[in-house]
């Protein structure tokens, strides 16, 4: 089975419910377990969370595209958004955070819960991020 899901979103925090539910439901589709779907569902919204706080810098007005695409063996997860470029950031999983430490364990989660980050800047100045799950 394969099959693309296309959505866009007001950069607003607001909006994160709508993709973890979409996240998923197509997870329980592809019959992952109870906690990779959790975790999937985090490391959508880390990602989201991200965008929205480092490369946005927390400006509500502007679009981000989802597509989820569910492939033969994998799952595809490619968030777009228009802010400052992210280079470097995705190409080395980071350590674990400290306890004491603020932030950081997000970028740690999605490392721990995706096969693949690919993090480009397009040439029409958007951040194309994406996030693979391989499923067995």
């Amino acid at each position: 089975m394969s099959a693309t899901l296309r959505l866009q979103f007001p950069s607003d925090p607001k909006f994160l419910s709508v993709l973890r539910a979409v996240t998923g439901s197509v997870a329980e589709i592809v019959e992952l377990s109870e906690k990779e779907i959790g975790m999937l569902k985090l490391a959508i919204v880390e990602a989201v969370t991200n965008i929205i706080r480092h490369s946005l810098k927390n400006e509500f007005d502007h679009t981000i595209e989802f597509d989820l695409v569910l492939a033969e063996r994998e799952l595809q997860f490619v968030l777009r958004d228009d802010g400052e470029a992210a280079d470097g950031v995705f190409d080395v999983q980071p350590p674990a955070p400290s306890p004491d430490q603020l932030g950081g364990a997000g970028l740690c989660l999605i490392h721990e819960c995706m096969d693949k980050i690919i993090y480009e800047r397009l040439p029409n100045n958007l951040n194309q991020l994406r996030l693979v799950k391989q499923l067995r």
